[in-house]
């Protein structure tokens, strides 16, 4: 990919672009990189000197605080870090459909902006999208956005109410942070708050305000830190969610056991890590991935055993799923896992860690009887001849 940085004039503003050239196709393309003067109603061309507009460059409208409303033209897949940084008087954006990705800090600060329309063709909405939009009352999130980043929503004050599509998997650390207390759900469980069923963190009364053991039962995600540092938990029990989200019992340092049920498949990354009492993990028959770091420094786990469903456990050198779990004792792995993983999962274990694996057990079905319960065993025959019978 080859580039040549040039200027062009549009409406009294100065544009800064990039043309770059593919060099597989031959095909050139504008990314925007600066806009200065830009003002007012302002619509960005589609094509600039014959090459089409494809990108929003990183800060290439930041800190135009006389723009007041930014058409963005079809063609663009992509808006860069910090795009709109600081426009305070932006109050409008058209948004096309195309656009694959809205960068971290994109529209930060756009304090006047009222609403937004986030088209159907976004993936990820980057970290730190929307923070500190104080007017932002309106936000649609179309089915089809996987990943909301972290302090994403933080301090959108005015924000009353916000959908979060089934295709979502991942939200970010502290995404609605000191939002009004309407955007969160009515119904919710015990010192938690959610937002449209997903657990994104603790009540207003703080961290340390929850405390005793946690059920999370009947949710429809975790967001990554969600509990972090809750040093008043002393258990948890998940259910229904898919994933156990990054750092989300991170150095939950009061936390002696954890029950994962079946439904959940995978364990984030430094999920329970730093878990220093953790004593008892039981992890359901469904998880099939343990990320980095997932359990490392839980000093107090003595054993644990492995799902015959897993089939990923981090293994690399610094991000070992138990690295540093230095009372492990006892492992029991899938024997289907035997001479697949290094030495890295259990790095800086126990000097007399002893791993065992095991062949996947295989259920005998046991027949039914109506209403449910278990039909009574077939009873063996007999080897007895029967005594003839009496004659009349």
């Amino acid at each position: 990919m080859t580039t040549n940085e040039m200027t062009t004039k549009i409406n009294g503003a100065t544009l800064t672009y990039e043309v770059e050239t593919d060099e597989a196709t031959g095909k050139k393309c504008a990314v925007i990189t600066g806009a200065k003067n830009a003002n007012g109603d302002f619509e960005i061309p589609s094509d600039v000197d014959g090459c089409p507009v494809v990108h929003i460059g990183n800060q290439a409208f930041a800190g135009c605080c006389k723009l007041t409303s930014v058409t963005i033209p079809a063609g663009v897949t992509s808006i860069g870090d910090e795009a709109f940084l600081g426009c305070s008087k932006l109050k409008s954006v058209t948004m096309p459909s195309g656009v694959a990705n809205i960068g971290k800090k994109a529209f930060s600060d756009c304090r006047g902006l009222k609403d937004i329309a986030i088209p159907d063709s976004v993936i990820s909405i980057g970290d730190e999208a929307f923070q500190y939009c104080s007017g932002l009352a309106r936000v649609t999130i179309p089915e089809g956005v996987t990943s909301i980043g972290d302090y994403a929503f933080l301090s959108c004050k005015s924000l009353t109410s916000i959908t979060i599509p089934n295709s979502v998997v991942k939200i970010g650390k502290s995404a609605f942070l000191d939002c009004r207390d309407i955007l969160f759900d009515a119904k919710t469980i015990r010192g938690v708050k959610l937002v449209d069923g997903w657990a994104i963190g603790y009540n207003d009364k703080g961290k340390n305000s929850l405390s005793g053991d946690l059920n999370l039962t009947g949710i429809r995600g975790i967001a990554n830190g969600a509990f972090e540092s809750c040093s008043g938990l002393t258990g948890v029990t998940i259910f229904d969610v898919k994933v156990v989200a990054e750092d989300a019992f991170s150095a939950c340092d009061s936390l002696t056991h954890v029950t994962i049920l079946d439904g959940v498949t995978s364990i984030g990354k430094s999920a329970f890590s730093w878990c220093s009492n953790l004593v008892e993990v039981s992890l359901g028959k469904a998880v099939a991935s343990i990320g980095d770091c997932a359990f490392s420094r839980c000093s107090g786990l003595k054993d644990i055993t492995i799902p015959d469903g897993v089939t990923s456990m981090a293994d690399s050198p610094y991000a070992g799923a138990f690295k540093g779990c230095n009372g492990l004792a006892s492992v029991s792995l899938p024997r289907h896992l035997e001479g697949k993983l290094w030495k890295f999962a259990f790095k800086e274990c126990s000097p007399g860690l002893k791993i065992t694996y095991r062949d996947v057990a295989t259920a005998t079905m046991v027949p039914k009887a109506k209403g449910g319960k278990k039909a009574p065993a077939p009873s063996k025959k007999s080897t007895a001849k029967k005594a003839p019978a009496k004659k009349k």
